[in-house]
This record gives structure tokens, sequence and C-alpha cells, in this order.
């Protein structure tokens, strides 16, 4: 598995059958995993967040998503 955050690269590498994650995805794997507690999860959600050019909404999603695990 490939991490990549951006959108065009994953987009290419799919046909490729190449498997990608994105940054938020490792950070929600990692939770799933038992190797993050949920208030790391959420603090890096937020923090990786706040430094790039992802929307509000998605951040939401993937908060929403920690609780749920």
């Amino acid at each position: 598995m490939r991490l990549m955050d951006d959108l065009n690269g994953r987009r290419t590498a799919e046909p490729y059958r190449i498997e990608t994650t994105t940054t938020l995805g490792l950070i929600l794997e990692l939770l799933v995993e038992g190797a993050l507690g949920k208030t790391d999860y959420e603090r890096n959600v937020k923090e990786h967040g706040s430094q790039g050019s992802i929307s509000d909404e998605i951040i939401q999603e993937f908060i929403e998503k920690g609780r749920g695990s």
C-alpha cells in the first residue's frame, strides 16, 4: 500500500491496482488497530487538517469515523 495524499496520484494508481491511502486514512487505521487512543486520534486529525488543504467536511467526517470506532 502506498501513502498518497494527492488525489490525481491516487486516481492514476487506481487502474494499476496499486492500493493507496491518505494520511487521514493511515491515522484512522492506527486508531482501529489500537495504536492510537481516541483523544490522540482526534488531535492528529485536526492537526493534519490545519496544515493542508483538506476541507472542514472531510476533517469532520474522519472525526466522526473515529468516534464510531
